[in-house]
């Protein structure tokens, strides 16, 4: 799980923070051996292929980099795919930034 300070949150972040404290959660990651079910049906042992199945094509400009981006609803999902997109080593999930919005073209 990753925390921003509100401040920094407010500036990078299309949808202000839940709540007023300090931080701001901001993100949180899935890694390779979590045993209980990840979120949208992913599985670690899939490839990009049978990611794409489930949230669609990756919103990543560089579609060979084995870091991958995709849009579900106003939250990005960010895959760490192992060599050659064989597997996933690690998900991570936040809500669209500001950066994404421009450089990706999201909304």
């Amino acid at each position: 799980m990753e925390f921003d300070p509100t401040d920094s949150y407010k500036e990078k972040y299309l949808s202000p923070p839940i709540g007023d404290g300090w931080f701001t959660f901001e993100s949180f990651d899935i890694n390779k051996g979590f045993e209980k079910e990840n979120p949208f049906n992913l599985a670690f042992a899939m490839d990009k292929s049978q990611v794409e199945e489930k949230l669609g094509k990756s919103v990543s400009k560089n579609q060979e980099d084995l870091v991958q981006a995709y849009q579900k609803d106003n939250h990005i999902i960010i895959i760490f795919y192992k060599n050659k997109w064989k597997g996933i080593e690690t998900i991570r999930i936040r809500k669209i930034n500001k950066f994404d919005a421009k450089n990706l073209n999201l909304k």
